[in-house]
C-alpha cells in the first residue's frame, strides 16, 4: 500500500516538473518575442548626409584673403584653384586686371606709330605704292600735342579698360564652361568666371610688359614670344608669324594654370583637363591670327577697291 502511494507521489512531481519546464520555456520565448518587437521599434541610425562625407573626404579648405589669392597664383596656383572651388570670388582679380589695363595706356600712341608703320611697309610689298612717312615713336608721341585729343585718349583708353575687360573675362569663362560641360564636369559659370578672372591676371601682366617692350625697341616684335627666336622678322599679316607671337612666356603659363583650375575644379583626370587646355588654348591662337589680320585684311579689300577703280 505504501509503495503504490509513493509510486503516485512520483508521478505527480515528475508531471510538475514537466509543467513547470514547459511554463520557464514558454515565458522564454515570449520574453524573447518581446524583446524582438521592442528593438524593431526603436528608430535606425540614419546614414551619413552628403555634407558629411564630402568633410570626410575632401580637406577642408582654408579661408583666404585677397592678397593672399593673388599670391597663390604664382606661388601655389593649386591650393588657389581649390579655394576657388570652394569660394569662387572674382571682383579683386577684375579691378586689378583693369587697372593693369589702364596702364597701359601711356604707351598706346607709341604702339600706333609702331603698327602704322608696320602697315604702311606692308602696303608699299603689296600694292608697289609709298605711303606717307609715319613718325617715329618719339616723334609720333611729340605729334599729340593738342590737350583735347590727349584727354579724348585718355578717356576713351579707360572707358575701353573698364568696359572690355570684365566682357572679355566673361568670354572666357563661358568658353571653359562650355568646354567642362563638354567633358561631363561639374564646374559652375560662377568657378569659371572666377578662375579666369585670376589667369587673366597674368595675360594682363604680359600685355603691360610686351607693349612696353615694343614702344622701347621700336618694332613690332613680342620678345617674350616664340617668333623673337624663331621669326624675329616676320609680318604682322603672317599667320605664322601671328601664331608664334601668340606662343609665349606669359601665355604658356596662363595655360598652365588652366589646366589646374579645369582638373581641380572639374575633377578631371589629366587627359579631360589636357584636351580641355589644348582646345582653349587653339582657340586663343585662332582668335590671335583673326584679330592681328583683320585690320589688314580690311583696308586691303579697302586699298585694292580703290586702286582697282584706276
Amino acid at each position: 500500500m505504501n509503495e503504490n502511494n509513493d509510486n503516485n507521489n512520483e508521478e505527480i512531481q515528475t508531471e510538475l516538473d514537466s509543467t513547470e519546464t514547459e511554463t520557464a520555456d514558454k515565458l522564454s520565448n515570449l520574453a524573447s518575442q518581446v524583446a524582438q518587437a521592442a528593438y524593431a521599434k526603436q528608430p535606425t541610425e540614419e546614414p551619413p548626409q552628403y555634407e558629411e562625407l564630402t568633410r570626410m573626404v575632401e580637406p577642408e579648405v582654408i579661408k583666404m584673403g585677397a592678397v593672399k589669392r593673388i599670391i597663390c597664383l604664382f606661388a601655389a596656383p593649386g591650393e588657389l584653384m581649390a579655394n576657388i572651388k570652394a569660394v569662387p570670388v572674382s571682383s579683386v582679380p577684375i579691378l586689378l586686371c583693369i587697372l593693369l589695363s589702364m596702364a597701359t595706356i601711356p604707351f598706346s600712341a607709341g604702339l600706333a606709330a609702331i603698327t602704322t608703320r608696320e602697315m604702311n611697309s606692308l602696303f608699299l610689298e603689296e600694292f608697289g605704292i609709298q605711303l606717307p612717312e609715319v613718325a617715329t615713336v618719339d616723334e609720333f608721341g611729340e605729334l599729340i600735342t593738342d590737350p583735347a585729343a590727349e584727354i579724348f585718349g585718355i578717356i576713351s583708353g579707360m572707358l575701353g579698360a573698364l568696359l572690355l575687360t570684365p566682357l572679355f573675362i566673361f568670354l572666357g569663362a563661358l568658353m571653359l564652361l562650355v568646354l567642362s560641360k563638354i567633358l561631363k564636369g561639374p564646374a559652375t559659370l560662377g568657378q569659371m568666371f572666377s578662375m579666369y578672372a585670376h589667369i587673366y591676371v597674368i595675360s594682363a601682366i604680359g600685355a603691360l610688359l610686351v607693349t612696353a617692350l615694343m614702344v622701347m625697341t621700336d618694332q613690332f616684335l613680342d620678345l617674350t614670344s616664340l617668333a623673337a627666336v624663331v621669326m624675329p622678322n616676320g609680318a604682322m599679316n603672317d599667320p605664322v608669324f601671328l601664331i608664334l607671337t601668340y606662343i609665349s612666356i606669359f601665355t604658356i603659363w596662363a595655360n598652365v594654370i588652366t589646366f589646374i583650375g579645369l582638373k581641380i575644379i572639374n575633377e578631371f583626370d589629366t587627359t579631360k583637363a589636357a584636351v580641355a587646355t589644348g582646345i582653349s588654348f587653339t582657340l586663343g591662337a585662332i582668335f590671335t591670327v583673326i584679330s592681328g589680320m583683320g585690320t589688314f585684311w580690311l583696308l586691303n579689300l579697302t586699298m585694292g577697291g580703290m586702286l582697282g577703280q584706276f
